[in-house]
């Protein structure tokens, strides 16, 4: 349903609200997505912060930063994707996910088995896409 660098819209059962994922893992053999959630905080140790200018199919924060949250993997499958009426909002710069891949590679705030499959997807994406 969505691909990689492609950022949403989706009610999060986890927040009770719908919140903004940016997708880091097209659908598994399960049809399962994986995504990070885009929060407007401060951030925590091992998030990736942004300007909020540096994605600009998100509203201003009431901070001026997009902080996308590398300390959880997001699992949806393509039937709760229906459910939560996620909703494409627009894409991140490559740039700027080609930066995230890099960070997201060298985090230690996830487990081996959340940041490898993550990981591994961005950086054979980007590749992808520069070969």
């Amino acid at each position: 349903m969505f691909a990689i660098g492609e950022i949403a819209q989706v009610y999060s059962p986890i927040a009770g609200k719908k919140k903004f994922h940016l997708c880091v893992c097209c659908a598994n053999e399960h049809g399962v997505e994986r995504f990070l959630f885009i929060n407007s905080g401060a951030g925590y140790e091992g998030d990736f912060i942004l300007d909020d200018t540096e994605i600009k199919c998100l509203p201003d924060s009431p901070t001026g930063k997009s902080v996308v949250s590398c300390s959880l993997v997001v699992r949806y499958s393509s039937e709760q994707l229906k459910k939560y009426n996620a909703k494409k909002l627009g894409d991140l710069d490559f740039e700027i996910l080609a930066k995230l891949a890099l960070f997201f590679n060298k985090t230690t705030v996830l487990s081996k088995e959340d940041r490898d499959p993550v990981a591994g997807s961005l950086t054979a994406y980007i590749q992808s896409k520069k070969g």
